[in-house]
């Protein structure tokens, strides 16, 4: 092996890369030469053998219609609330534990305080947030075996209270 890499770094030295050309397989040669093509993409300058100029594009402004558009959407969206339900099958430190694996946002104290709320009163608010996330969220404790739910936050009285 040793005098294998020495001829290799004799031949690259006295021959320059060209000297490891005849040995690469063919599949390594292709390569090579779309890695070139591939890096001259876009680029100005003499036109290389068998490739095809891309046109790029920049915006230089952004829309303000779309901006406003995007503000209005995010502001119409509702909260949603993920509720854990109580059952009489999963240990404290069991919810605790799944909480908060499953909701980053949330402390051990805090899923602490949320499994003796679901405890005492049948069910707990686990996260205030917008939908796509309440869903994670829900799945999440699901398919820890929690029994959870989501519903939206307008239908709370003291809807402001917990939101992340």
């Amino acid at each position: 092996m040793r005098v294998v890499f020495v001829a290799a770094l004799l031949a690259l030295c006295l021959g320059g890369a060209d000297a490891f050309a005849p040995m690469a397989p063919r599949r390594t040669l292709a390569k090579r030469a779309s890695a070139l093509n591939m890096a001259k993409i876009g680029r100005s300058g003499p036109e290389i053998e068998g490739s095809s100029k891309v046109l790029v594009k920049t915006i230089d402004k952004v829309d303000e219609k779309v901006e406003e558009k995007q503000k209005e959407d995010l502001d119409k969206e509702q909260w949603w609330r993920v509720l854990l339900h109580n059952d009489e099958i999963h240990t404290f430190e069991y919810v605790i534990e799944e909480i908060v694996g499953t909701v980053p946002t949330v402390t051990r104290r805090k899923a602490f305080d949320m499994a003796m709320t679901t405890h005492r009163d049948g069910q707990a608010t686990v996260a205030i947030v917008w939908k796509k996330l309440a869903e994670q969220y829900c799945l999440g404790l699901q398919k820890a075996g929690l029994t959870s739910s989501i519903a939206p936050d307008a239908n709370f009285k003291n809807s402001s209270v917990g939101r992340d």
